[in-house]
């Protein structure tokens, strides 16, 4: 008897699936709304998306043996602090950074570059490489850290 219930609830699931797919349009639609988004100016990206203060946090680990390095050659590493995009591909980083528990205020200035699809690389004089996605519509970027030894997340929110 449970198995019938079950056949009769996955019948009329993908009988409900089927008249949502015939009222919401073809796959043809869908593709051509998709080709007109893109055309009828799909929002782009650019050096100016990134203008102002974001907050900047990360964590993961590093280490300084040669890679790729085995686990236990890793040391955790985090940090937070804040980041000024003036909008003209400069900014300057201010952050608390810890170290495998060595705790150390950084200062320093860099530069970032944003490509059309709203991905790009940012440098931080002897901090870090980070490349990244601006995401929702420039309020947050998601980024990972690209220096050999480093394998840390960064999340930035715009301020």
């Amino acid at each position: 008897m449970r198995n019938r219930k079950v056949e009769v609830t996955v019948g009329a699931l993908v009988v409900a699936a089927a008249l949502t797919i015939v009222r919401v349009g073809s796959p043809s639609g869908a593709v051509h709304a998709q080709e007109a988004a893109m055309e009828g100016g799909r929002e782009t990206c650019s050096i100016e998306t990134l203008k102002g203060r974001y907050g900047l946090a990360f964590h993961g680990l590093g280490t300084s043996a040669p890679v790729p390095a085995p686990i236990g050659e890793f040391i955790p590493v985090a940090g937070v602090g804040m980041i000024i995009f003036n909008g003209d591909g400069t900014l300057s980083l201010s952050e608390t950074v810890s170290f495998g528990g060595k705790v150390a205020p950084l200062i320093t200035h860099g530069t970032y570059t944003v490509a059309p699809d709203c991905t790009g690389s940012l440098t931080a004089v002897n901090s870090a490489h980070l490349n990244f996605i601006i995401v929702h519509n420039g309020r947050e970027i998601l980024a990972i850290n690209t220096d050999p030894g480093r394998v840390a997340i960064d999340n930035l929110e715009k301020l």
